[in-house]
């Protein structure tokens, strides 16, 4: 982004910021924070602008580093999860659903760290994860009872059972995985993902395998 924009977005935010009532920029930035059960009185009623909302968020990612607030966590997890929507629509050439993205939110958004696809961010997090452990370890074999991680390699291998299922079925829809448009996904293994594992030696079958031979 050119600086001279990003500080014009700063600005932006500065001014929403100012413009509302100290109390009532309090109250909303406590719910970031705030446990699911507690009543919100009032402001639980409350329809926030998005640029209300936006300001939450930014007061989410001071307080816990990132932007990827649960949808469970209401109002702010549902504003993130409609932002995700309301993208994939603006940048889908040949969507036809109304969406109330714009250039300017998508670059407020994106400023600030927002991550568009989640399950993809994810994904490529736990590979990091795995790449680290290889480099440690010297192999990618990991143990089950290695904490998320060790769930998250358990679930590649589930995937890819399916994935080869499906590619014998439908090489091309076996390709695309995950990304098959608005059904439910089938695998969420995709070529790309596959050769990413398999470049660093990735055990789908660890009962068949000689690693422990």
């Amino acid at each position: 982004m050119h600086p001279s924009r990003s500080v014009g977005l700063a600005n932006w935010r500065i001014q929403v910021f100012q413009s509302k009532p100290q109390s009532q920029i309090v109250c909303l930035a406590r719910q970031v924070n705030r446990p699911n059960d507690v009543d919100d009185g009032p402001l639980k009623q409350k329809r926030l602008t998005w640029e209300e909302s936006y300001e939450l968020l930014l007061q989410y990612k001071q307080i816990h580093g990132h932007c990827n607030v649960p949808q469970s966590q209401k109002p702010l997890g549902s504003f993130v999860n409609r932002q995700r929507i309301d993208h994939a629509r603006f940048i889908d050439p040949n969507s036809k659903k109304p969406t109330a993205m714009t250039t300017r939110r998508k670059e407020l958004l994106e400023e600030i760290g927002f991550v568009w696809d989640n399950m993809e961010h994810t994904w490529n997090i736990r590979y990091e994860e795995l790449c680290q452990f290889r480099k440690k370890n010297g192999h990618a074999v990991v143990p089950r009872s290695h904490g998320p991680l060790g769930a998250w390699v358990e679930k590649q291998r589930i995937e890819y059972k399916k994935y080869k299922a499906l590619r014998e079925d439908d090489p091309a829809e076996a390709a695309a995985g995950a990304f098959s448009g608005d059904e439910k996904p089938r695998t969420t293994l995709t070529k790309e993902r596959v050769q990413k594992l398999n470049d660093i030696g990735f055990v789908y079958d660890v009962v068949s395998s000689s690693f422990f031979s």
